[in-house]
């Protein structure tokens, strides 16, 4: 398991410019790569890299530092690196995802995503097909057999690109829930 971090200089600043301590806690906890998170990354970056950054302002938040509270240009390595590629604004919609949608999947083991799996796909199994549902609580099944569905939004099995895309923009849109 690796460990991403994130300079100082670029986090993604918050709609308010108050923020509890809690919040500040659970933005800034740890993320965890996992097998799959290329897959993600990979969509993200074949839709948005290379993208102009001079109108994305309106779109993503302007950087700030920890430390102030005001706007200026990215000064980390990292995020000028990314500028420089035209990579800033698919950078920033992968941290912003990571935080939200992808949050429980790169956190440092799998146990709140598989708690919401086996609450939310066996009931659904029961009433679509009880038949299916009967066998895998038999043979006392967990959901394992959709989580590389739910952590990488289906770019690891759908093959079409565009229709994965199409999916992307569905999720990113929704409650992180929705892959499920």
């Amino acid at each position: 398991v690796e460990n991403i971090e994130e300079d100082d200089d670029s986090k993604i600043a918050t709609r308010s410019s108050t923020t509890s301590e809690n919040e500040e806690e659970s933005h800034n906890q740890l993320l965890r790569y996992y097998q799959g998170f290329h897959d993600v990354a990979s969509i993200i970056l074949s839709t948005l890299g290379g993208a102009s950054t001079t109108n994305t302002t309106t779109i993503i938040p302007t950087i700030t530092t920890h430390h102030h509270h005001h706007q200026h240009a990215p000064t980390s390595p990292t995020a000028a690196a990314a500028s420089s590629m035209g990579l800033a604004l698919a950078c920033r919609v992968l941290l912003r995802l990571s935080r939200s949608h992808f949050r429980d999947a790169l956190r440092s083991d799998f146990a709140n995503l598989q708690s919401a799996l086996k609450l939310v796909v066996m009931p659904l199994l029961g009433v679509f097909d009880a038949q299916l549902h009967s066998h895998l609580n038999d043979c006392e099944m967990e959901p394992y057999f959709c989580l590389s569905w739910v952590i990488t939004w289906f770019a690891h099995d759908v093959r079409d690109t565009a229709v994965v895309k199409r999916l992307y923009d569905f999720f990113i849109v929704s409650h992180p829930l929705m892959s499920v």
